[in-house]
């Protein structure tokens, strides 16, 4: 295969390539710019609210639904991720705390999240408290795993 061994992406040894008289590489006299790679696309960003909710050592986390990104997977609860910036619509009224932005990107997507805080026994359902301490047995995605850093919780 001339690809690999003849003409490699970092490495090119026209001398002994057979393809050498009528290759665009050579004639320019700058062979390891060639191929051109294709411009890779933008990809779009998308909005969300991650509500972080903290209580004697404990985090309340719930699992995702079971179709589509992180299918299954466990999340603190947030909003929809959309392509537009939305006011943050709280689960329950409290005085949740602006913790920060969380930026990720996904294969096919950017996200940004306000990350939002707040301390406290509170109403919940559909979900659990987590020690803090234990986060590591949980099925965390990386992009939550960015938004508890940004409240504060580490274990």
């Amino acid at each position: 295969d001339l690809g690999a061994t003849v003409c490699a992406p970092r490495r090119a040894n026209c001398l002994i390539c057979p393809l050498e008289p009528d290759c665009a590489g050579a004639a320019s006299g700058n062979p390891l710019a060639f191929p051109v790679p294709p411009e890779k696309p933008v990809r779009p960003t998308r909005y969300g609210h991650a509500f972080v909710i903290i209580h004697q050592g404990k985090v309340f986390l719930r699992q995702r639904g079971p179709k589509g990104l992180l299918a299954r997977m466990t999340e603190v609860p947030g909003s929809e991720w959309t392509s537009g910036t939305t006011e943050p619509a709280f689960p329950f009224d409290a005085g949740w705390k602006r913790a920060g932005t969380v930026g990720h990107t996904f294969t096919h997507f950017h996200l940004v999240a306000e990350v939002w805080s707040v301390s406290g026994d509170l109403p919940l359902n559909e979900g659990w408290w987590a020690d803090v301490d234990a986060l590591d047995n949980e099925a965390l995605p990386s992009v939550f795993r960015k938004v508890l850093k940004a409240a504060g919780v580490e274990n």
